[in-house]
């Protein structure tokens, strides 16, 4: 399936699973849906998240050097201190530099293996709610959701790599008419839920 079409599923799913209640927890739902619903295409050279992966490389570095540095503060520097209050905010910066640099190795993957996989999206759970659990449960739903659609096209996933087998349901091609219309589904069950999470 097209970007656009992982991002409105992923919205939608990532709705649907977290419902939240509050405007800051929509628009956080979302955005982590979203986010989740196009992480896995990172291993395709086509789409834009592949091109600027070295971007995500250096944001992993910049943030595993944070989370070290943060890890031996002490109390006499008082301005990083203030900043990372202790050991739990350089776990966090850890994990959330760890999920940054498996997104970015996952770039030099190929197409559908270890990025549509169960490991992944345990992965990006698991790291997630260390890093920010707010979003933990939206970002694996759009990871999930991403999976899930591509099950049903013909070219197949490593569903459970490293076995190098592919999976597929074969009902459908990757940019056809049942990929319009799960866009179309995704964007209007989207809209329901967040009129339904308002009122």
């Amino acid at each position: 399936m097209v970007g656009k079409t992982h991002a409105a599923v992923g919205a939608a799913t990532s709705l649907y699973v977290v419902r939240p209640h509050s405007v800051s927890g929509i628009a956080l739902t979302l955005t982590a849906g979203i986010i989740g619903g196009l992480l896995c295409d990172i291993d395709s050279s086509h789409t834009e998240l592949h091109k600027k992966a070295a971007l995500l490389g250096i944001a992993s570095l910049a943030m595993i050097v944070a989370g070290v540095a943060t890890g031996r503060i002490t109390r006499n520097e008082s301005l990083l201190n203030s900043l990372m209050q202790n050991e739990a905010v350089a776990l966090r910066i850890l994990c959330g530099a760890g999920l940054f640099l498996m997104s970015f190795l996952g770039s030099f993957t190929h197409h559908r293996s270890f990025t549509h996989s169960i490991v992944f999206t345990v992965m990006v759970y698991w790291l997630m709610l260390i890093a920010f659990y707010p979003a933990a449960r939206a970002i694996t739903a759009g990871v999930a959701s991403h999976i899930a659609i591509d099950f049903l096209n013909e070219r197949g996933e490593k569903l459970f790599w490293p076995v190098n087998k592919r999976f597929s349901l074969k009902l459908c091609s990757s940019d056809g008419m049942v990929n319009k219309a799960m866009f179309y589904v995704g964007v209007g069950a989207t809209i329901l839920l967040i009129f339904s999470a308002v009122i």
